[in-house]
């Protein structure tokens, strides 16, 4: 309980903060998280030293560095954008032609809008439905704390998106049968069970990747809409939409993984600095795993 008050309390202070002096804020987040907590720097600098050994040191540093400025911000934007209208998470969030997804939407057929933590995926949320004519369905991992998830969820679906737990992606999909949905998927995450993972070539490793994502694309014949986001400017990030798989049962579940990761990999490297590097995606091999 004391945590979602102190929660409730901070939403409140970050309602009152101007988007100006929320990023002099992350600013000195950032100072203390890099230099003084040197949260995760480890990590970080062997992620970046696996994906781009190509890159010198001074080269790496630099994205390293980058990357946590980004996570600052998009920190403070996460909460920020729990108070902010939707109206403005519109302005910041754009999606800069639809026409791919609409198309659909005018045929009365979901999709699987796909995508990776690149940019400020939270926004999405808010922003993505105000701009896609499907009815939007976002799976989203929860929050440890059960008060604060459902106060979040309910937050963010009063203002635009159904939001699901990753735990209820299977019956979100039962229960919106008949219904033309756009539901969103993030589908770089390090499965938790990879007994049953894929693995792809990813940064050139093997790499072991989410399979539910082909999985339900199958199940219920849904095109696969990719979403490439930029980060424009500090606080604004720019989408665009590539039809990634229109028909899924036309390949393997393997190779619809192949394909989103290649394109996952392709977005990274045009803005390295903005993917969340701060997760041990190489954690295990996969000799190690079926051993």
């Amino acid at each position: 309980m004391i945590a979602y008050l102190l929660f409730r309390f901070v939403v409140f202070i970050f309602w009152l903060i101007p988007f100006r002096l929320l990023y002099w804020l992350s600013d000195g987040l950032y100072y203390i998280l890099y230099y003084i907590v040197r949260y995760r720097r480890r990590v970080v600098a062997d992620n970046l030293k696996t994906a781009f050994p190509e890159k010198s040191d001074s080269e790496r540093k630099a994205i390293e560095k980058a990357f946590y400025r980004h996570l600052c911000d998009i920190s403070m934007e996460g909460i920020k954008g729990i108070s902010t209208p939707a109206e403005e998470l519109k302005a910041r969030y754009h999606i800069k032609s639809a026409e791919k997804v609409h198309a659909y939407a005018q045929q009365g057929q979901s999709i699987l809008f796909v995508g990776a933590h690149i940019g400020n995926w939270e926004w999405g949320a808010v922003g993505a439905p105000m701009q896609i004519k499907q009815k939007v369905i976002v799976l989203y991992k929860a929050v440890n704390n059960a008060r604060i998830d459902d106060y979040v969820r309910k937050k963010y679906s009063a203002q635009m998106s159904e939001m699901r737990q990753t735990k209820e992606t299977r019956q979100a999909f039962i229960d919106n049968q008949g219904q033309t949905t756009a539901i969103v998927m993030i589908g770089d995450q390090n499965p938790s069970n990879r007994r049953q993972a894929h693995w792809v070539n990813f940064f050139g490793r093997p790499t072991a990747t989410l399979h539910g994502m082909a999985k339900y694309a199958q199940e219920y014949n849904l095109p696969l809409i990719f979403f490439h986001t930029r980060r424009a400017r500090r606080g604004y990030y720019e989408v665009e939409e590539e039809l990634l798989i229109a028909q899924p049962n036309s390949i393997s579940a393997q190779e619809i993984s192949e394909i989103f990761m290649q394109k996952v990999e392709q977005s990274i490297r045009q803005q390295p600095a903005n993917w969340l590097w701060s997760h041990k995606r190489w954690k295990y091999t996969q000799a190690e795993i079926y051993h």
